[in-house]
């Protein structure tokens, strides 16, 4: 009796899982590594063909997608049932200053 609760508890949590998969590139259509993608708590980073995969309960999510020298994109409310596919282009951000802020301290001994 006990194991059969636990496979009707399997069942029904792992029937809400889905996964959401896709490919960034940037403006000019050239794949982009390195890539943080975040929705729900959850993390990845697209591999060396810009492609990555993300775990995530059925549903809607808001996906975050940020690299640096790039703006962040955010795609809201995106669909994930079953599996869903989001491709993205990230543009490079207007914003090229770089501040670099340094200290050093002496001591006369």
């Amino acid at each position: 009796m006990r194991w059969i609760l636990t496979l009707c508890f399997l069942l029904t949590t792992t029937a809400n899982a889905a996964t959401l998969r896709g490919r960034v590139i940037d403006s000019t259509g050239a794949v982009l590594p390195g890539v943080s993608v975040e929705a729900k708590g959850r993390t990845t980073v697209t591999q060396a063909d810009g492609t990555y995969e993300i775990a995530l309960e059925d549903g809607k999510h808001d996906v975050v997608f940020r690299l640096v020298g790039f703006a962040s994109t955010i795609k809201r409310a995106v669909d994930v049932t079953n599996d869903a596919q989001l491709d993205v282009a990230l543009y490079l951000s207007m914003n090229t200053d770089v501040v670099v802020t340094a200290k050093r301290t002496f001591r006369n001994s």
